[in-house]
């Protein structure tokens, strides 16, 4: 779930609306079976997403990694797409 809130314009959401948002997230998301070594490529276009809290093992670590491609801009629309 976001964290923080804004509209596009800028305006903060009230504490109603972000409730409502993040009821949306929680009846509509797809959660991620997660097993040891899986990779999950997601496009932030595209996609809200978030992570619910977990906890490693004492011998278990996790590694992060962030790759950009090359910005670019929306030359126009495609039909049932965003």
């Amino acid at each position: 779930r976001p964290l923080k809130l804004n509209f596009g314009d800028g305006e903060v959401m009230t504490r109603a609306e972000k409730k409502f948002w993040n009821e949306c997230y929680e009846e509509n998301g797809i959660p991620i079976a997660w097993k040891k070594g899986d990779l999950a490529i997601i496009c932030n276009y595209r996609t809200a997403h978030g992570r619910p809290a977990y906890e490693l093992d004492k011998d278990e670590r996790r590694d992060l990694a962030v790759i950009l491609g090359e910005t670019y801009t929306r030359q126009g629309e495609l039909p049932g797409k965003f």
